[in-house]
């Protein structure tokens, strides 16, 4: 049985608690503009402890299965449309337009 998740009611600016882990907005935000989980990603990995490193640990909490969470300004709306379709052997390609 897995150990119950980690109170980060006192989370300090880093999302650290003595229990456990929280990443902060703003920390993912310094290096990326979205965050993603994936079906898989949430059935694999919601209500169980995460090890992040041999002393840390994290859970999976308030995250929605297949969202993604803008933690910059919202994508450009003249972006120009893509499409992508997986292969046989499981690998993502850019369809290129005629």
């Amino acid at each position: 049985m897995s150990p119950p998740p980690a109170d980060t009611t006192g989370a300090g600016p880093r999302g650290t608690t003595a229990d456990g882990s929280c990443p902060t907005g703003r920390g993912v935000a310094a290096e990326f503009d979205t965050v993603h989980l994936s079906v898989a990603g949430y059935l694999t990995t919601a209500g169980r402890v995460v090890a992040v490193d041999d002393e840390m640990s994290t859970v999976l909490a308030g995250w929605d299965p297949d969202a993604t969470y803008w933690l910059s300004d919202a994508p450009p709306t003249d972006a120009t449309e893509q499409t992508w379709t997986r292969g046989d052997d499981d690998v993502w390609q850019q369809q290129r337009p005629d």
